[in-house]
Parts: C-alpha cells; structure tokens; sequence
C-alpha cells in the first residue's frame, strides 16, 4: 500500500483544442501496433478516504476502455472500443484503435469509486502513459425521491432511486479529477465552480442514467469557497444569481452546455446577485450550492466560458535537438487555477494549444473584478517514462487561434538532463486562515505529500527517520515543514471542531497542489467540509410508555434495541420516507404514517427495559444545524 496519497491539482480552468488532427503518420506499423493504433499503458491507483489520512492502494480489476468515434456517427460501436483490466499490481496495456481528426478517450471506472475520464489529441502513432487515480465516492442516503451525499455537499431529488453513490470535488483542488479538457463543444475555454460524479442505482442494482422523457430531477452542489471569485452572474437584472450547466459527453470527449442553475444559500434560500461583490471578496457568511433541473446522470459542473483566448505553440526536441514525436505535453497555471488537456505531438514535435491569456491593461476577462490580471505559466513533457518541466512564464495578452497568427511561441523545448524532473526535498512554509475570517488558528494539522513518488523514493531523500512533512499551525496560523517532492506536492489542512453545546461536529479542510517548491510563504483557506450533529435529542417517558425527540423533526426510522447480545426490540419504518412520521411515539403502537418491520407480523414487541438504546433517523439522514446541513443520528439509552 503506498503511503497516504491525495490526487494532486490546483487548478480550475483551461482547456486546450489542438488545431491539428491526430492519426499515426505513416503505416509502417512498430512493435506494439500499426499507422491506425496507439499503445496506451499505465497505472490506476485508488484513492481512499479524504483529506489527511486518506489512502490510495493498487488498483487491480479496474476497468479500462479506450474508445474513438471512427466513423463520425456520434456513438461508440464494438469495434470501436478496445477494454483491459489492470492486474494485481495496479497496471494495464492495450492497443487502442485511433483516427486522424478523431479524439482518443480513455475511462477508467470501479465501483464505488468516481470514473476518470481522460481525453487525448494524438498527432502520430506510437506509444503513451495515461495513469489515473480514482477517488473514492459516498454512498447516498435515500428516502423515496431524494438522496444525500457527500456530508450534505450533494443531494438529489424528484428521481426515485434504491442505492449508488456521488462525490462532489472542488475544481481547484481536483482539477486532475475533471473529465476531459477545459472547454466546451463551442471552443470555450471554461471557468469551473464546482462538479459532481454520478452512479445511482434502481431497485435491480442497474445504473440510472437517462430520465424518461419529459422527466427532471433536481441536483443541488455545495460551491467550494476556493472558486468563489470566479463566479458571474450571466442573466443579471433578475435578482437571482445563474450560472450556466455542463453535462460530459464521453462520446465526444467534451462538455456541452445544457441549461443553467441558481445559487442557493445552506437554507435553500436563493441568493440574491447584489450579494456578488460579498462573494467576490470572501466576506460573504454562510454556504453557496448551485441548484438546477437535469434530464440525465453522468458528470455535472458548474461552468463560466471565456470566448477571448488566446494559443500557444512549440517544437518538442530531445537532447540532440531533433524533433519527438510521440511526447505528451500539458500547460499548467501556476498563479491561477488551470491545466490543459494532455497534447501528443506530431512528427515534426509540434503541438499547439489553445488556452487562457492574461488581462491587458483594464480588461477583467474571467469578471472577477480584478482587471489587468497576468497569468503565469509552467510546461510540462514526457516520453519514454520521463518527466520533464519548462518554465514559468507569463502568458501574452494577446489573442490567437491554432492555425492561424497570434500564437505565442515557445520555440524549441528540449527533453535534456538539464528540465528533467528529479526527485527533491521541499521545505514549505505558509498561514492557514478561516473562509470565514475567524482568527483561532492553531491546532491545525497540516501535511505535504507527492503522490507521484514511490515508498523507496521518498525514503532515499528522507531517511531512516523520514521527513518532517507535516506541522501543525501555532497562534498565528502559520507553519513549516519539509516533504519529498517530484512534481507535484500536495499540501493539505485539516481540522477538527466541537460547536460549543457539543451537538455537531466540524471537519474542515483545504488543499494547494503546489508544481514548484514555493520560494514564498503559501496560504491555505480552510472551508467546512463535513458535519455531523448527534440529534434530534431522544427521551423516554415511563409513566405514558411514549418516546420522544427534539426537535421535532420528521423521521425515517426508529429503533429499540437491548444493550448487548439479543435481537432488536422494535423497528419502525417510515411509510413514506420522504415524509416521515413525527414524535411522540407510544412504544408498541405503530404510527399512521410507518410500518412495523421487527418484530415480524406486527407482534407486541417486549417491554423497554433499562439500557435498551433508542435510535431515530431523520428523513434523508440529514439536519439543519447553525446554517448548515449535517448528517443527523439522535439517540439515547432508558435509565
């Protein structure tokens, strides 16, 4: 098992279109395929958990399918399609069958866990690496036509659904996680909020993906408080704040704009668009989710498009300076949220992206209400089980297409001893400070880690008593600490809170995936990311036999068990768990609106008795609880 890895990514947006078509060049075939095919091996890991104490193991058995639309007819056939499973030791290798003009998707998917989606532009044959680590989902909590996920981050509604699981992730901490490039079918680059993973399942276990016609549902996804200055209202003067929808067509390989959403407020309460200039500035207090309608399941995300943009172009060379066809090339931000899709180049090294450009003077592109931005930028290569790093550099202002003028250009890049990335320590130092600007900042635990390195790996550069790579925050809020990094270092805050009476319990984290070692202080904004509230309060009265519990919530179930050893007294269910059935309850007489589950046929069941614990579940297994939604359980034990 590898030691406890995060996927890596800190970035929200940019895409990437390779103007160039991509095929296999000649047809003289090679070792592992001919001009139609590209080898594609790799490495899958799964990732456990969340946050510090997460794990990422081997993943074998996960499912690979490398697919391209050969014929243009908008489906995948069988032919189309080529599958591996990958063994023990997490790898896998298939040759996939590819098209010039066409786009290679690669899905890697396994249950419980949300697929990862990868797309390429190939521009010759030959050989690529596509590795992926799939992170884990949570499993819904469903009562009739509505499901929870995700500590309340994520809930469902209007869809009858029996099981399944959904994850919402934070653009900028999990870019690595978005399906495809950054853009959409019209050649935006986007701007992403927040997205969500789907698998819901009906009562045969089988996937629900397309509603029947004329059928919607609801979906409702907590916006992480890193994205919040990127968000624009594109229907103003309606007192509502709405946001454009994306669904990813796998198909196609790219996200397509269906529909647009609302934001909301923990309450469901909609937020008014003259609160942008709060949220804008982080001073805004409380929660955002978006809310909108969808007809069908798949991946979902919050998207802003920017249609001015502009493109970069180079020539990959080795250390003699002749042209590598074959490389694989992304651009990544490093002062801003974005990452492009990877690029293998053509025969002649070339590739081409089209990308985010920086702000001229007084131009606010991304309407954040900060003009004149520049964004700054590292190119990253591999080929042949190397990685190599180039840069950073400013991005031009300047606006341009592949294919035509206004390209920047990067000139030759050279795969040399000198840009290939090599395994080092990092010392990082930095301040953790509260979205919501509250000053108790010590005690937070603090941890760097780069999943890319092996155990032997970090173990050469850290020694026999390892590194000191994590810390935790002392009064000001900042700390120190020192990891093994090759390329991609995660750095991440969590901690842990009590409300006052003792009721709810706060988790609360943040994460920077950092591509260099910062020479500069970082700052980390830790945001609630779960809670959990151990209501409604239970009591017993003896004297009428009656149970009760405050607030006085609908609830789903209810349950009476003996303290240790024998079966469960009583079981009521509601019948109608969307609705529930409220307190008090007569213990023995079943309420109106439940069923009696245990004992079988209705039986009296036999009497409390001191130590039997109460439990009550409230519908969807979540409470409101000082504005914010809370997985709820309430419980008690008789005197």
């Amino acid at each position: 098992m590898q030691r406890n890895s995060r996927i890596s990514a800190c970035f929200l947006a940019w895409l990437s279109l390779v103007v160039s078509g991509f095929g296999c060049g000649d047809d003289s075939g090679g070792e592992h395929g001919s001009a139609d095919t590209m080898h594609v091996t790799g490495r899958v890991m799964l990732l456990s958990g969340a946050g510090i104490g997460s794990s990422a193991d081997l993943g074998e058995d996960v499912d690979v399918q490398a697919f391209c639309d050969l014929n243009g007819n908008g489906r995948i056939d069988d032919a189309e399609r080529m599958e591996a499973v990958t063994s023990s030791d997490g790898t896998y290798e298939l040759d996939a069958k590819v098209k010039v003009g066409a786009l290679l998707v690669i899905r890697f998917s396994y249950e419980g866990y949300a697929p990862q989606i990868r797309t390429f532009q190939l521009s010759g044959r030959g050989a690529i690496v596509a590795d992926a680590t799939l992170a884990e989902m949570t499993e819904l909590q469903c009562s009739g036509d509505s499901c929870v996920a995700d500590g309340g981050k994520l809930s469902i509604s209007g869809v009858e659904v029996s099981g399944g699981y959904a994850k919402v992730f934070n653009p900028v901490a999990d870019a690595a996680r978005f399906p495809g490039p950054f853009a959409d079918d019209q050649g935006n680059v986007l701007v992403s909020g927040v997205f969500a993973a789907f698998d819901l399942r009906d009562e045969n276990d089988d996937p629900i993906t397309k509603l029947p016609n004329g059928q919607t549902a609801t979906i409702r996804m907590k916006v992480p408080v890193d994205t919040w200055p990127e968000m624009r209202d594109i229907d103003s003067g309606d007192g509502a704040i709405t946001v454009p929808m994306y669904s990813f067509d796998e198909v196609r390989g790219i996200w397509v704009r269906e529909g647009t959403g609302h934001i909301e407020d923990g309450d469901g309460n909609q937020v008014a668009e003259s609160d942008l200039a709060l949220i804008h500035d982080g001073s805004y207090m409380g929660e955002l989710f978006s809310v909108s309608e969808v007809s069908h399941f798949s991946y979902w995300n919050v998207d802003w498009p920017i249609q001015e943009n502009g493109c970069l172009t180079g020539v990959v060379v080795d250390d003699l300076g002749t042209p590598v066809a074959g490389a694989v090339v992304t651009v990544q931000g490093v002062n801003f949220a974005g990452v492009s899709q990877p690029i293998v180049t053509d025969e002649s090294g070339r590739f081409c992206v089209s990308m985010r450009r920086s702000e001229a003077q007084g131009e606010d592109l991304n309407g954040n209400g900060v003009p004149g931005e520049t964004l700054t930028m590292l190119v990253q290569g591999s080929f042949a089980g190397k990685r190599y790093q180039f840069g950073p550099e400013d991005i031009s202002s300047s606006q341009g297409t592949c294919g035509s003028d206004g390209c920047a250009d990067l000139g030759m890049i050279a795969l040399d001893g000198e840009h290939e990335i090599q395994p080092k320590l990092c010392t990082v130092t930095g301040t953790v400070r509260w979205a919501d600007g509250r000053q108790e900042l010590s005690g937070v635990l603090v941890d760097g880690e780069d999943e890319g390195m092996t155990d032997e790996e970090r173990d050469a550069l850290c020694g026999q008593d390892g590194c000191q790579d994590y810390a935790m925050t002392d009064a000001t809020g900042t700390f120190t600490l020192t990891a093994a990094m090759l390329g991609l270092l995660d750095v991440e805050a969590w901690l842990q809170t009590q409300s006052d009476d003792g009721v709810a319990t706060y988790e609360y984290g943040a994460k920077r995936a950092l591509l260099t070692c910062p020479t500069e202080p970082i700052t980390l904004t830790i945001d609630l990311t779960d809670c959990m509230v151990s209501l409604p309060t239970v009591t017993y009265e003896a004297g009428t036999n009656s149970l009760f519990w405050t607030p006085s919530v609908s609830i789903a179930t209810l349950s009476v068990q003996p303290s240790m050893g024998s079966q469960v007294k009583w079981v009521l269910v509601a019948r109608d768990d969307q609705i529930g059935f409220d307190s008090p309850v007569v213990y023995g007489t079943v309420p109106v609106d439940a069923m009696q589950l245990m004992p079988l046929n209705n039986a009296a069941p036999p009497p409390i008795t001191t130590g039997d614990m109460i439990m009550v579940s409230p519908v969807n297994g979540v409470m409101q609880y000082e504005g914010h939604t809370c997985q709820a359980i309430g419980f008690s034990t008789v005197p």
